[in-house]
């Protein structure tokens, strides 16, 4: 027998609850869960706001997108993809091709651990959940990556119309 709880365990103390508290942790869940998104997709919006207007793959507004949930999942690879390609067009425009994929690759990382990890939370096995806590922790990591390298890119290409 191991010390860590199941799914049954969870469902029955879930049952205890009364329906009040299970709709107050439901809320309190979802806002987490939006205000985190929305402050990652406030950075993405602003970045893709800088993508310019004739190298830009998707309009800045789209980003928001990506708050909605199980839709966001397939987003993600699209979000990246589409902004990393936008830099990538700018750059080459003006023969800079120092900048590489423009974090495509990231992005795509990002994208993938995001859905693996989306995926990983429906399988009721411990040790599945535990390495998807692994795969979550790459996501931020990830995450905090792309932001870095497309908010660098945005500098750069500032920095080169000034220069």
């Amino acid at each position: 027998m191991t010390d860590t709880p199941d799914f049954e365990t969870l469902f029955r103390l879930t049952r205890q609850m009364p329906p009040e508290a299970l709709i107050l942790v439901g809320t309190c869940v979802l806002i987490l869960y939006l205000g985190i998104w929305a402050i990652i997709c406030f950075y993405l919006w602003r970045n893709a706001a800088r993508v310019p207007t004739e190298h830009r793959r998707l309009a800045p507004g789209l980003v928001w997108l990506q708050v909605i949930p199980l839709f966001n999942i397939w987003w993600l690879f699209v979000l990246t993809r589409r902004l990393s390609t936008g830099w990538k067009t700018h750059f080459e425009a003006r023969n800079d091709f120092s900048q590489g994929g423009c974090g495509a690759r990231i992005g795509f990382v990002l994208a993938t651990t995001h859905a693996v990890s989306n995926a990983a939370q429906f399988v009721p096995n411990t040790l599945v959940q535990i390495l998807n806590v692994l795969i979550s922790l790459a996501f931020f990591v990830l995450l905090i990556a792309y932001l870095i390298v497309i908010n660098d890119l945005a500098k750069r290409s500032e920095a080169g119309q000034q220069g």
